[in-house]
């Protein structure tokens, strides 16, 4: 099995994007720089984002991330989340990861609510 974390610095930074380059190999690569990751994740306009990752014997295995956003609904602001780059590694998909690391994280996100969009066909 495999252990779910937040990741609360950038020590996993490079780890996560050799999951991108595995996972989405040949997609975005702009998003496998450091500078992009460093842009998307740390330097958001609305805060930092709250990343998760499953982890076996150290190695980066799966990821979730939730990027803050600022919703105005009927004039009050609310703290939304941008779920992005969820990711399992080839070699661990079809084993219940996806329901694991975001069952993990929307336990764990300081936001109102989440919101995603899916863009491969099959997710």
């Amino acid at each position: 099995m495999w252990d779910i974390i937040q990741v609360t610095n950038s020590s996993d930074k490079k780890d996560i994007i050799n999951l991108r380059k595995i996972v989405f190999s040949g997609e975005d690569v702009d998003k496998e720089q450091e500078e992009y990751w460093d842009w998307e994740f740390k330097n958001n306009f609305y805060g930092t984002a709250e990343l998760f990752s499953a982890k076996k014997n150290a190695a980066t295995i799966g990821h979730y991330a939730i990027i803050p956003q600022k919703f105005q609904i009927q004039g009050n602001e609310y703290t939304a989340g941008l779920v992005v780059d969820v990711m399992t590694h080839p070699d661990y998909r079809k084993q219940g990861m996806f329901y694991s690391i975001s069952k993990f994280a929307l336990g764990a996100t300081h936001t109102d609510f989440t919101i995603g969009y899916p863009i491969r066909e099959d997710v």
